[in-house]
This record gives C-alpha cells, structure tokens and sequence, in this order.
C-alpha cells in the first residue's frame, strides 16, 4: 500500500474526494460540477508565506535530506541528472549523507547510444549521456559502495497495457503511458521487494518539483501544478501487499520553510530581472515557441534555486504533446498491437466522456487533461 497517498493532494468534485484525477473529471462531467485540487491545504495554508526564513536554501535542502536518512532504512534516489534530481544528489553529497541507491530508469533499449540529437524524440538518450556518467562519476568520487541501477521500462509499460483492458480502473491520474507504473516501483527491482518483506522502509526520492511562481496586480504568489505529482498519487497497480514510500523531496508538506525560501528567493530575482521567462507561463503560442519558452524555464529556474556543481551534458526540450509525446512513439506508432488499442480504447472512452472544459485541446492532436492549480499563496509585493 502506498503510505504517503495523504501527501499526493485530492481531487474534490462536490463533497466527494477523489484520488485519481481521470476519474474525477469524469465525475465532475457527469454531475455538471467543477473540481478543485486540494493540494496539502490543511498544512500550506497555515504557514506565513509573506515571511522569508533566515536559513539559506542549501541549508533547508539539508534539513530535508537529513529528515529522509533519519526516517528511512533505504534510500533510493530516482537521477537523471537533471536540474531536480541532481540538486538532491549534491544535498547528500555536501552533507556527507549515505545514499543507498542511483536508480535510473526509461524506455531506452530502442535508442542507439551512439545518438547525439538533443531532441524530445530522443529525450532518454539522457540515460546514456548523462545519466550513467554522472552516477559513475559519483560512485567513483563520493559513494564507492553505492549501487547503481538502470532499468529499461519499455516492456514493463507493454504488459502493464496489454493486461489491462480497463486500465482506467486502476485509478489512473495520468495518460502518459510511461507513467503509469510509478505508483508501483517494486515492479522495476524485486529487491525492494524483498526488502520490505524483512520489515525495511525504503524510500524512493523524487525530484518534485520546481516552484511555480505567479505575478497578479504586483504581487507575487507561490503556487503547485499537479501535473508533476499524478504519476505518484495513485495506490498500487499491483497486488503486492507492501509498504511503499513516494517522497517528493521539495513538495512534501514537510518542507513548507524551504517552499517559502525558494519562493522569495525567486520574488527578489523577478524584481531584477523583469522580462524573466520564469513568470511567462501563458505559452499560447506557437509549437517553437513554446517549446523554448518551456526549456528556458526549466533553465531559468533551475539556476535561481539551485547550486549545481555537476557538469549538465544533456539538454533536451520537455514534450509538447502529453499523450503522442515524441519519446513515447514506439508505443502509439503501431496501432496494431493490443496495448496500443487498450490504450487507446480507453482514451477514447475519457475523451467523449469528459467536458470539454476539462481538456486542453492546444495541440490539434488528441488531447490532455487540463492542468489544475493549487490555490495561491501570498509572497507579498
């Protein structure tokens, strides 16, 4: 069972909670109701935002990796090398704290390693470019005894579609395909499996995610997005009957403080830098447009928050498309297959059955599920 549900945030339709968020905009079309996505509200609205802590973000990021060593017997963190994940890899590394596990995982064994276009069609070439390098590089110079682990998710996504004709029953939040196993990571490595059955707590820790900011009539708010947490927020697929620990490393209600930090951190750079693409979320645009919008965000913000020492080799754009995603076409290219028809029948059956309010249609491809906001949280002018 996954033991950290009540920190993935809720869908409400009406008085009725909902953990998955394809089943609560299909409730909320049928009942004709709006949905709000409550996300840690009970905890986040407590706290003074306006405020900024005294400790520094390093600090913070270092009171929150030690809470994690301290809670838990195992510690996996999930690296790509990226911006998210690589701050927590260098967190441990300043404070001389164990990491047990580099676990790297993707539907990679279709890409040659010898490919060098940073594209989004090639977006998991990472794994070979950044990813293994930059965990052998650590092994190498920090953590001799850390095992390292790369696993292949492609056919792991096959059988999960293939045997799951109603996989929307599942309680799917997500239509990605490549995400529907991340609720259920013991399905990536039997060991974490055994480990749990002798009793030990592991922890699988996640780069989610980057602040996001907003400017309205001058004054700034701190808000979250659920798109980065619904590959998370669903109990297991599987029937194992185990324990299971998803820890968001910066969205967790835990870290409150360093929100706030990075969030007033932000504020006083936007006041210097007033044509920032960090504030320009509305990417209503053009396809290269928006795609350069999204990479110089993801750029932007990454340096105002975090202090990367590690070498960043891999740079390639986020995907456009949510559902017929450029990195995923191996699997919706051949429709011939039962899990692409699954899949697709599924699609097709959350597509005429939800309101078309609910979907972002910006594409002109099949759709995606419109993003929901949290609410706001006052940083001050």
């Amino acid at each position: 069972m996954n033991q950290l549900l009540h920190k993935y945030g809720f869908y409400k339709v009406g008085e009725e909670k909902i953990r998955s968020k394809v089943l609560a905009f299909l409730r909320a079309s049928e009942t004709n109701q709006s949905v709000h996505w409550n996300f840690n509200e009970d905890v986040f609205e407590k706290l003074n935002w306006g405020v900024e802590p005294t400790e520094s973000l390093d600090q913070l990021y270092a009171e929150r990796a030690r809470q994690l060593r301290q809670e838990y017997d195992y510690v996996v963190i999930h690296f790509s090398g990226g911006w998210d994940s690589g701050n927590i890899m260098e967190t441990f590394i300043r404070n001389n704290l164990r990491v047990d596990e580099i676990f790297i995982r993707g539907p990679y064994d279709h890409l040659n390693k010898s490919i060098v276009q940073q594209t989004t069609e090639f977006f998991y070439a990472e794994i070979f470019h950044q990813s293994m390098p930059l965990a052998n590089y650590i092994k190498e110079k920090y953590y001799p005894d850390i095992k390292i682990t790369v696993k292949d998710t492609k056919q792991l996504t096959v059988d999960l579609f293939e045997k799951n004709k109603n996989w929307i029953e599942l309680g799917s939040s997500d239509l990605n395909v490549g995400n529907l196993y991340k609720s259920d990571y013991d399905l990536l490595n039997k060991d974490w499996q055994k480990m749990a059955e002798k009793g030990k707590k592991i922890c699988h820790v996640i780069g989610v995610d980057k602040p996001r900011i907003r400017l309205i009539d001058n004054r700034y708010y701190f808000c979250f997005l659920d798109i980065p947490t619904i590959g998370m927020c669903n109990d297991r697929i599987s029937d194992i009957d185990l324990p299971i620990y998803n820890e968001m490393f910066y969205w967790s209600p835990e870290c409150g403080k360093m929100l706030i930090k990075q969030g007033h951190v932000i504020k006083k750079y936007l006041k210097q830098n007033t044509n920032s693409s960090i504030i320009k979320n509305d990417w209503n645009i053009s396809d290269a447009e928006i795609e350069d919008q999204k990479f110089k965000w993801h750029e932007e913000i990454g340096n105002c928050v975090y202090k990367r020492t590690l070498p960043h080799i891999w740079k390639t754009p986020k995907t456009l498309n949510e559902i017929h995603n450029e990195y995923l076409s191996w699997f919706w290219k051949d429709t011939n297959t039962d899990y692409f028809k699954n899949w697709n029948n599924g699609l097709d059956y959350i597509f005429q059955n939800v309101d078309k309010q609910l979907l972002d249609l910006q594409y002109n491809k099949k759709s995606k599920l419109k993003g929901c906001w949290s609410r706001l949280y006052d940083l001050g002018t």
